[in-house]
């Protein structure tokens, strides 16, 4: 539907009483879709990350940043916001 009516299309045959509930039921089943399919791409990209790690025999696939590095990052970004507390070993 957006990119109807970006391109100018006449959306008034979409919008009648009698497709009224129909383009609901679509809507609405649409919706019920892509969010599963969000989860299972997710989970599907974080085993993956996990597999490729224990492969290249890494502790995790995030990534780490030393203390400096994070320091020099922290203030090129000029944040307001507290940096995190690292938590004792």
């Amino acid at each position: 539907m957006w990119g109807a009516h970006l391109g100018s299309r006449d959306l008034s045959q979409i919008f009648k009483p009698e497709t009224a509930k129909e383009m609901l039921g679509l809507l609405a089943a649409t919706a019920v879709v892509i969010v599963p399919v969000g989860f299972l791409i997710s989970t599907l990209s974080v085993m993956l990350l996990r597999a490729l790690a224990l492969i290249a025999r890494t502790q995790s696939y995030e990534a780490v940043l030393s203390d400096s590095t994070l320091e020099r990052i922290w203030g090129q970004l000029q944040s307001t916001q507290a940096k995190d507390k690292k938590p004792a070993p």
